[in-house]
């Protein structure tokens, strides 16, 4: 297995590259790549530091076609495109843009460290709920369907016996 996660949008020859890690993959082997996904909702709706993935931090944008299009040449096979890694939901609320990168490019408006008050059963029952709706609702249907999760995934495999 080959693990890219978060490393193709950096590359100057990504189709170059691709081809040197297959090199390595066995046949049937599976390769798994993650990319930042520029149709999310955050980024369409002008509510993400989307300029921290604006050359030079990233130099590649992919959707689903040219990442399948780029697999598909390479030889890759059983290729499948999704999303994930979450839809920043304080963002898409109107809350400040909060991370470690807009902190450190100096974007955020919120400095404040949030600390954790220790488990109740109220914050259990919060995170179940959560889970739920996640699993039933968020994945089928925005990262499965609509594919406006943070990271535009991709899984495929070498031609050959697995």
């Amino acid at each position: 297995m080959i693990y890219a996660a978060q490393v193709f949008e950096h590359l100057l020859l990504p189709n170059h590259d691709l081809a040197e890690l297959l090199s390595l993959l066995k046949p049937g082997g599976m390769l798994y790549i993650d990319v930042p996904n520029y149709r999310t909702l955050p980024i369409m709706f002008g509510k993400d530091d989307f300029m921290l993935n604006e050359p030079p931090q990233q130099i590649n944008y992919f959707t689903s076609s040219t990442m399948r299009e780029m697999l598909s040449q390479a030889g890759m096979s059983n290729i499948s495109i999704s999303s994930d890694g979450g839809m920043k939901w304080e963002n898409l609320l109107g809350r400040p843009i909060s991370s470690e990168i807009a902190s450190a490019y100096e974007l955020s408006d919120d400095n404040c460290q949030q600390t954790a008050t220790g488990p109740s059963l109220l914050g259990r029952c919060r995170d179940s709920a959560k889970a739920i709706v996640k699993s039933t609702v968020i994945k089928p249907l925005f990262y499965n369907r609509l594919r406006v999760g943070m990271n535009r995934v991709a899984y495929s495999f070498k031609p050959g016996a697995r």
